[in-house]
């Protein structure tokens, strides 16, 4: 007799587009079981802190953005992401 494994994978693909800002670019980043939480905020030029602005990433290259700003999140594996204030 043979068993069958099913595993159901929830995967939320999160797209963020700059408005009004043309030296940053689109960021595209996934929520799933093992990222259940992305932060955003404001870049640091220094490397070492490991919060460079990229592609793949929340964190810009803005001033007026505090540094931790917010938090997005996927709270279980049937609700919707969340963004909670940083």
């Amino acid at each position: 007799m043979q068993k069958l494994l099913l595993t159901i994978s929830r995967i939320a693909v999160v797209t963020l587009t700059p408005v009004g800002a043309p030296y940053e670019f689109e960021r595209v980043f996934s929520l799933n079981l093992d990222t259940k939480q992305v932060d955003t905020g404001r870049a640091s030029r220094n490397a070492a802190k490991g919060l460079t602005a990229a592609e793949d990433n929340a964190w810009f290259d803005s001033p007026i953005m505090s540094r931790r700003h917010a938090k997005f999140s996927l709270p279980s594996l049937w609700g919707n992401v969340s963004i909670r204030s940083g």
